[in-house]
């Protein structure tokens, strides 16, 4: 089932985040991709980080369930498995719809075009 992940993690990066980036270019001329910068506030270098943690993270994780044999001893049976499969699926239909939705709007990164108040003051 490790394969599975595997499959299911690079199917939201090619579909959500590679697809989304050539429909944003094609659209706008832009890829939409925003690093943060020196001025950016904390908060947007911490979830910046965050995020790209957490793909690596998942990324490793499932490369090791299907090159090296590696376990965490989770047994899932069946129903498991299969809404496990159907929840991804679900999560990747409905981030493509948002971004859809978002148009000419959609962002990756932390930078924004538009000041914005602070969360936190």
């Amino acid at each position: 089932m490790g394969s599975m992940s595997l499959v299911m993690l690079l199917t939201f990066i090619v579909v959500a985040i590679i697809g989304r980036v050539i429909f944003q270019y094609r659209l706008t001329g832009d890829h939409g991709i925003r690093t943060t910068k020196s001025t950016s506030s904390g908060i947007e270098k911490i979830s910046t980080s965050l995020i790209i943690i957490a793909f690596l993270g998942a990324t490793v994780i499932s490369a090791l369930f299907v090159f090296v044999g590696f376990s965490l001893d989770l047994k899932f049976d069946i129903y498991g498995q299969i809404s496990g499969i159907i929840l991804c699926m679900v999560g990747i239909v409905l981030t493509s719809i948002s971004q859809i939705q978002m148009g000419e709007n959609w962002r990756i990164g932390g930078a924004s075009v538009l000041p914005l108040p602070p969360i936190i003051p």
